[in-house]
């Protein structure tokens, strides 16, 4: 798979080249002092995009004007193991855009690939090994932010008890981390289930699907095809 690197000033005249916002949680490049200054990056920038045959005279060129054309679709913001990443897709085609140091590592894929292109670089955990669990999403919070010896009491005041205090205990406390897809649909409708944001969990004992709804937190074994069909959906 063909990876193209740019540097973020110049992902940042693509952006305004698409009219489209810049593609958060990305680190975006620093603004300029004034409009002048504005004006002479972007001279600079188009210049080295020709210079190393990304743009000509006319614009950007080959999977660089098919990136200006993805950046005006819809769009995934990916958390994880691998640190953050965005989807785009649009016009038929997608890219995956992952910081580099300080440039942008750029992937093309087909649509349909693209679930697969994110999903790449996290880690293939089992489902973990436990029952669903359900508890106020509140109390899991707060336990969160303890130390993983005090997780039990704060869970117990909480009202969270027996084998569900139990289970939220051995999850906190086996815990290595987690992610989350969120997708960016260009044209929001209402009712969109695209809306809501993917949520996992990542522990010792495998991973989880987590989900908050109406106050509570529910944890379920998250097998990895299963996560890829909900990233797929975010996708598109």
């Amino acid at each position: 798979m063909n990876h193209l690197s740019l540097t973020a000033r110049e992902l940042h005249l693509l952006c305004e080249t698409a009219a489209a916002p810049w593609p958060f949680p990305l680190p975006e490049p620093p603004t300029a002092r004034t409009w002048s200054d504005h004006l002479a990056d972007n001279r600079r920038v188009s210049a080295s995009l020709r210079a190393r045959g990304l743009a000509d005279h006319r614009g950007p060129s080959g999977h660089v004007a098919d990136l200006v054309t993805a950046l005006s679709g819809d769009r995934v913001h990916w958390e994880g193991a691998s640190g953050v990443a965005v989807g785009v897709r649009g016009g038929g085609v997608a890219f995956a855009l992952r910081p580099a140091g300080p440039d942008v590592a750029v992937t093309p894929c087909l649509p349909d690939l693209l679930p697969d292109v994110l999903l790449a670089a996290e880690p293939v955990l089992p489902p973990a090994d436990c029952l669903p669990l359900t508890a106020p999403a509140a109390a899991v919070a707060a336990a969160g932010r303890v130390p993983s010896g005090g997780a039990w009491e704060v869970l117990t005041a909480h009202g969270v008890t027996g084998s569900s205090a139990r289970g939220w205990t051995s999850l906190l406390a086996s815990a290595l981390g987690g992610g989350m897809c969120t997708a960016q649909p260009r044209l929001r409708r209402s009712g969109d289930s695209r809306s809501a944001p993917i949520r996992w969990l990542d522990t010792r004992r495998g991973r989880l699907l987590v989900v908050e709804r109406d106050g509570w937190l529910s944890a379920n074994p998250l097998p990895q095809g299963e996560l890829r069909r909900l990233v797929a959906g975010a996708c598109g």
